[in-house]
């Protein structure tokens, strides 16, 4: 395997096996925790073994065109942060903001355990797989998109989670773009977050790669403000079609 851009400047023995490494072309990040499940590489394979014609799934990246994800942050130094952060919730958003890496594969884990249940279901669909995208900084909280083979979701991690209400109830949370109606939803391990469907069921998406591009738009546009058109009265928020830029209709869960 060829030698690694970035931190470790080729030197694949300085990569630890639990290290993520981050695409430098479209910023896709593998973990060794979750493995890639396109390529069928299963969790627990450090970067430094993957085969020799592994690709990045999402832009066809050579490997040599990886980084170290973070500081060297591995999966103990993330609990540690982890810890601190549910000690001070109310604190900077920087300490939350370490802590997403983590945040983030219990939801995945916690997804998984979701999508084994909801594998018989006709709502399924089975060219997909679970897949939690980067939880970022939003609106006194991390917000990120959830790929699942029945449904696509912003998911919303306010810093004070204490501060959600019980499961079910209905909030907005605004962003750059407009307010956006959430729903409060409780998963072991991971606690009280907020949902918001894109799309609902994803009979439309037959590629992985698909859902990825759509998800990252999503994204991308809930922090761009609106555009006012001359002469049009001001609006309060964008509807999730005008998210996805005039794309598929969503469809609440």
């Amino acid at each position: 395997m060829s030698g690694f851009e970035g931190s470790y400047l080729g030197d694949a023995d300085r990569i630890a096996a639990a290290t993520p490494m981050e695409c430098g072309v479209c910023w896709w990040v593998y973990d060794p925790a979750v493995g890639d499940p396109e390529w069928q590489i299963e969790p627990g394979v450090a970067f430094a073994d993957l085969p020799g014609h592994w690709r990045c799934p999402h832009c066809d990246a050579r490997q040599d065109q990886f980084m170290v994800y973070g500081v060297e942050a591995t999966l103990a130094e993330s609990e540690r942060t982890l810890d601190q952060a549910d000690e001070h919730r109310n604190g900077a958003a920087a300490g939350a903001a370490s802590a997403a890496e983590v945040l983030r594969k219990r939801l995945q884990v916690a997804y998984a355990g979701v999508s084994e249940r909801m594998r018989q279901l006709p709502v399924y669909n089975r060219a997909l797989t679970v897949e939690i995208g980067r939880l970022v900084p939003a609106e006194e909280g991390l917000v990120g998109v959830a790929i699942t083979p029945w449904a696509m979701n912003l998911v919303w991690f306010p810093y004070a989670s204490d501060s959600l209400p019980r499961e079910g109830t209905q909030l907005d949370v605004r962003f750059p773009s407009g307010s956006y109606g959430f729903t409060v939803a409780y998963l072991e391990d991971v606690g009280r977050f907020a949902t918001c469907s894109l799309f609902s069921p994803m009979s439309d998406f037959q590629q992985l790669a698909v859902a990825r591009t759509v998800a990252g738009h999503a994204l991308r546009d809930l922090f761009k403000a609106p555009t006012a058109r001359a002469g049009a009265p001001p609006k309060s928020g964008v509807s999730r079609r005008e998210l996805l830029r005039g794309g598929k209709t969503a469809v609440r869960a």
